[in-house]
């Protein structure tokens, strides 16, 4: 496998940090051929089950991983491992995709996560108090794990402000539309 990031190439890791996992995928674009991909479920419970799964290796195992820390450190090694590994070195990561569930009135696409950005995803936690914060934590996390990759949001809420106004406010009462 060519583990070099030449060229046009663009590696790109998706993350999806829940509640109690974190779902992964390595792509490298433009081919959007995936490289890897597993998870991590059950985070901070006895029965954590880790799944990576690589072209030349494929791992399902019941381990314990305390914090969504120990789970995307867990990850990266995974990433960066000498033999099964998908890249070489951390910094062969371009971008870092995070879902994250909502967005609010602030966003409308896929964001370029800055400082003003993880105020606003903290801000919104109102909304989505069971998603938010693991959103957010995983991206403090890949930050300091890949500090050379560009990290970009993707927000659920994004598809619902392209459907008129109507169709997104039907199901609730205008007071709660307009106060939150």
């Amino acid at each position: 496998m060519n583990r070099r990031n030449t060229g046009n190439t663009m590696n790109i890791l998706i993350l999806n940090s829940g509640s109690s996992s974190i779902k992964f995928q390595l792509l490298r674009m433009p081919s959007e051929k995936v490289i890897c991909s597993g998870s991590v479920e059950r985070i901070g419970s006895e029965g954590t089950f880790l799944k990576y799964k690589s072209s030349n290796i494929d791992i399902q195992e019941d381990t314990i991983l305390n914090s969504h820390q120990e789970a995307l450190e867990k990850i990266a090694g995974l990433l960066l491992h000498p033999e099964n590994g998908a890249i070489n070195d951390k910094n062969q990561l371009d971008v870092v995709g995070h879902r994250v569930v909502h967005g609010g009135d602030s966003f409308s696409q896929t964001t370029v996560i800055t400082e003003e950005v993880k105020k606003e995803i903290e801000y919104n936690t109102k909304l989505a108090p069971l998603h938010n914060p693991h959103n957010l934590e995983g991206i403090m996390i890949s930050e300091r794990l890949f500090p050379h990759a560009r990290q970009v949001a993707v927000f659920d809420t994004a598809y619902h402000r392209t459907i008129p106004l109507k169709a997104r406010k039907y199901a609730i009462p205008n007071r709660f539309f307009d106060e939150y």
